[in-house]
């Protein structure tokens, strides 16, 4: 039987990232992953290594005077 260390939590997020998911997709595997560690394997210690990814905030399109202009034209 293999015993679930913290890299084994580590390297599933790794593998979710380096295969493409989206942050949100990735987020919402977390609670799986932690119920896999906290209830069916006991380990409480391991859902401390597991991490929400926070998406980077979408900077908001600003048009300069210029660019006002030319559209109200």
């Amino acid at each position: 039987m293999i015993s679930a260390t913290a890299d084994y939590a580590t390297r599933f997020q790794q593998y979710l990232i380096e295969s493409g998911v989206s942050i949100s997709t990735n987020n919402q595997t977390i609670p799986d992953v932690e119920f896999l560690f906290r209830v069916s394997l006991l380990r409480h210690d391991l859902v401390a290594e597991i991490f929400h990814i926070s998406e980077p905030g979408r900077v908001p399109l600003v048009l300069s005077p210029k660019e006002v202009k030319r559209i109200l034209t």
